[in-house]
């Protein structure tokens, strides 16, 4: 039986803005994503930045959050409830989201490809048609108290070149970092 699973527009005044702020706190580590006040400010006040949630119904499931530059669409967050996970919604809400966005690229961060979990994930993202790219990426940081986090960059629609690497971290640098440069973390 296909689950009907929809994504619904959020804004911070929402009633699902809760849930959604709750989901990705408890989903990403604090190097990875905004504070929540920040967060609920650019979600009102940066027309590319979409925060979906993810329904079935009118039940909350998870939640998928999206910057459209135009040239490509960048994946910032997908996080599905815990109890609700394994189940095939994330891979329903990202392939939605690449539906939405036809010929359009699409990209996400991936962590390294490390140990069973981080590799489940690059597998999870394989299966919705994304290719890991081999470029060497540090996601920049969210704020100047938080450190910049070893990542790799995955595409759909669009190969691994030189020039498409520097397009896409030049977007993230700019438009979801703010311009703060990647660095190491201090060991």
């Amino acid at each position: 039986m296909q689950r009907e699973i929809t994504l619904r527009r959020v804004w911070s005044a929402n009633r699902l803005a809760e849930d959604v702020t709750r989901l990705i706190e408890s989903s990403f580590p604090e190097d990875e994503r905004r504070n929540t006040k920040e967060f609920l400010m650019v979600m009102d006040r940066k027309p590319m930045f979409g925060v979906y949630a993810i329904m079935e119904g009118e039940t909350f499931r998870g939640v998928v959050t999206t910057w459209n530059f135009g040239k490509i669409v960048y994946v910032e967050h997908l996080a599905v409830e815990p109890g609700d996970r394994g189940q095939g919604i994330g891979g329903i809400a990202i392939g939605k989201v690449c539906e939405a966005v036809g010929e359009t690229p699409v990209v996400v961060e991936v962590e390294c490809p490390t140990d069973d979990m981080t590799r489940r994930r690059v597998e999870f993202y394989e299966r919705a048609g994304f290719k890991i790219w081999e470029a060497e990426y540090r996601q920049p940081p969210y704020s100047t108290t938080q450190a910049s986090v070893e990542m790799r960059l995955m595409a759909r629609g669009m190969e691994e070149t030189e020039e498409n690497f520097s397009t896409v971290v030049g977007l993230l640098k700019m438009q979801v970092y703010g311009g703060r440069e990647a660095v190491p973390a201090i060991q």
